[in-house]
């Protein structure tokens, strides 16, 4: 687990959960598949759950007012 590592590097972890999401497809794929798959796309599997985690602000500096800022107490907390 990152969090039990001596020196965790969250940068390289967001960047590497990121790029393994990231997909080339037209706009027009992209808005057929809005209509027909159940799945989220690819940006909010990955901005919508990493902004859910303290460290992502802190590795970053996201404060209240910046466009990926949730408030602590919208963050999912399963995990």
């Amino acid at each position: 687990m990152l969090k039990k590592q001596a020196s965790p590097n969250y940068d390289e972890f967001f960047r590497a959960y990121a790029k393994a999401w990231l997909r080339s497809t037209s706009r027009k794929n992209t808005e057929a598949m809005a209509e027909s798959d159940e799945h989220s796309p690819s940006i909010l599997r990955v901005n919508r759950v990493v902004c859910n985690f303290q460290e992502f602000y802190d590795t970053y500096g996201i404060k209240e007012g910046d466009g990926m800022y949730v408030p602590p107490e919208e963050r999912i907390q399963i995990w």
